[in-house]
């Protein structure tokens, strides 16, 4: 039942990812680069200001619903990623790497990326898209939450609330647009902060993008290819997709 659960939130997480990588993607991207030309190469509001009308997509018009909706299917990719990495105890398995302390089976077994019970001087393996995606998650989860929800709360009280009482100069805006770019850090300026988690968005999503491919390929052939072959080819293997497609551990991967 574990497994089949595991399955399933997976591949809603797989769903989901492919839904909303595009938008996730031109969001991250120009404001990246709005970030970066203000602070590091000093441009004007003017010249890139093309980039927010792209970021909140105010040339389309629906500068009012937009950031929202990407705001809100961040949280939800936030969500479900963290309920398939058991992010407390991935964290936990990081920071025991960090202090050189030898990992449990058990804690390998709950763990992610591969390994014995050594240690080596980095924590994670990078031998696979999945380790790479597990580590920078693990890295961006809390700023992404952060930044997800300032924007979303700073669009929601800019366009739908009624009257005046937005005012671009008021404590609470001011205080939701310094959160979105990193003030809470107390350390980062926004020509650090929202540039290093651009990049490790970037990777999530790209990341995330190779391994939604192969779970919709590892999909495709549980549904359509396995339950065609003759019953012969699961006689050694004990292949078997019927229960739930999780039965088999072929089929349980993605």
């Amino acid at each position: 039942m574990a497994g089949a659960g595991a399955g399933s939130s997976r591949r809603i997480h797989a769903t989901l990812a492919l839904v909303v990588l595009f938008p996730l993607f031109l969001t991250t991207v120009t404001g990246l680069i709005y970030r970066t030309a203000r602070y590091w190469f000093n441009a004007s509001k003017e010249s890139v200001h093309w980039l927010l009308d792209i970021h909140q997509m105010s040339i389309l018009g629906i500068e009012s619903i937009y950031p929202i909706l990407v705001g809100c299917s961040g949280l939800a990719m936030c969500y479900t990623g963290m309920l398939l990495l058991k992010w407390d105890l991935y964290v936990s398995r990081l920071i025991k790497r960090l202090l050189g302390r030898t990992l449990t089976a058990e804690e390998i077994e709950n763990g992610s990326g591969s390994g014995g019970g050594g240690v080596s001087w980095w924590p994670v393996s990078w031998n696979s898209s999945r380790a790479v995606h597990r580590f920078t998650v693990t890295l961006i989860t809390i700023p992404a939450l952060l930044t997800f929800i300032t924007g979303t709360t700073y669009t929601l009280v800019k366009h739908w609330t009624p009257g005046d009482a937005f005012n671009p100069g008021n404590r609470i805006t001011k205080f939701l647009m310094g959160a979105h770019q990193g003030s809470w850090t107390f350390v980062l300026s926004p020509g650090y902060y929202v540039p290093l988690l651009g990049i490790g968005l970037c990777v999530v999503l790209f990341t995330g993008l190779k391994m939604a491919r192969v779970s919709a390929l590892t999909s495709a052939v549980c549904l359509y290819v396995i339950p065609r072959l003759p019953p012969r080819h699961f006689a050694r293997s004990h292949m078997s997709c019927d229960d739930g497609l999780t039965s088999h551990k072929f089929c349980s991967l993605f």
